[in-house]
């Protein structure tokens, strides 16, 4: 049994940079609204943007830590995630 991948012939995905995404998300707002996994992608973008330009947590649930949102104010962009 052989395994096949699917792949395009005329297409490779960009390679993330997070200045690209910082640029992009200058002046907004982006929510996340998804399970303990998807938490977890939103931690590692996170990280991969502070990076660049530093985060600052605004709030946060004091009981599950289940709603979150941060500030990058060199950007004025806010995250937050539910």
């Amino acid at each position: 049994m052989s395994k096949t991948a699917w792949r395009t012939a005329d297409w490779t995905p960009a390679t993330f940079t997070p200045n690209a995404f910082l640029s992009w998300f200058r002046n907004n707002h982006l929510t996340f609204v998804s399970d303990s996994l998807a938490r977890k992608q939103v931690e590692s973008l996170l990280c991969l943007l502070a990076s660049r330009s530093p985060s600052e947590l605004m709030y946060r649930d004091d009981e599950e830590i289940r709603f979150r949102r941060w500030a990058f104010r060199e950007h004025n962009a806010t995250m937050c995630i539910f």
